[in-house]
């Protein structure tokens, strides 16, 4: 059943990865639309080139601007469900890589919608987003702030790089880290540093190291 789910998973994802880059493999040229030129025949005897294979299919990388990356899940009880929303992001730039059926998605100038159990639960800027298929975690790095939406509404996490793990509602944030969260009663917001920093956004806990 696991195994079952999580190829589930894994094929939602790569269906989203899918849709976030069409606009990407098409939107690289000019926009203004352009009468498709005919095909000559080809001269007698001569053998037509096969179809072009779909980027993903190609070694190498595609690359461009102006990406949008919604990434959905199914709920492994209910595998025919649903989509649930896990991340939905915006960039200036970005690129997919494959690697051994693996497409990696780099993004850069982020800004993202993080969903925890599909509620909208934390917003995420940052430098560098990077995601892909199996790891199913994903990796900020450039100078990150995570804004919590949910437990409280203003708690504030920043850092050099910070990772999240799809799985869960973990965010570790390691480098020059930096928390800042305000009390429901208005009070004097609580202020904490330190080289890592692990904060949950479930269990409303924040752990420095």
């Amino acid at each position: 059943m696991k195994s079952n789910a999580r190829r589930a998973q894994n094929a939602a994802f790569l269906i989203t990865l899918l849709v976030g880059i069409a606009p990407l493999l098409t939107g690289c040229a000019s926009r203004t639309p352009r009468a498709p030129a005919k095909a000559a025949p080809p001269p007698t005897g001569e053998v037509k080139a096969p179809p072009a294979k779909h980027p993903l299919d190609l070694v190498g990388k595609v690359n461009g601007r102006g990406w949008y990356l919604p990434w959905y899940t199914r709920d492994p009880k209910k595998p025919n469900g649903p989509p649930i929303p896990v991340l939905i992001a915006e960039a200036e730039t970005g690129e997919i890589t494959k690697h051994n059926d693996n497409p990696e998605i780099v993004m850069r100038h982020v800004h993202a919608r993080i969903y925890q159990k599909g509620v909208h639960s934390a917003n995420v800027e940052a430098a560098k987003i990077r995601a892909n298929q199996l790891e199913r975690t994903v990796f900020a790095s450039g100078g990150c702030t995570v804004t919590s939406l949910l437990n409280p509404t203003d708690t504030v996490l920043t850092a050099d790089r910070i990772t999240w793990d799809t799985e869960n509602t973990r965010f570790v944030a390691e480098g020059h880290a930096h928390v800042e969260r305000r009390p429901r009663d208005g009070g004097t917001p609580i202020t904490q540093s330190g080289g890592k920093i692990v904060y949950d956004t479930e269990k409303n806990t924040v752990t420095v190291l």
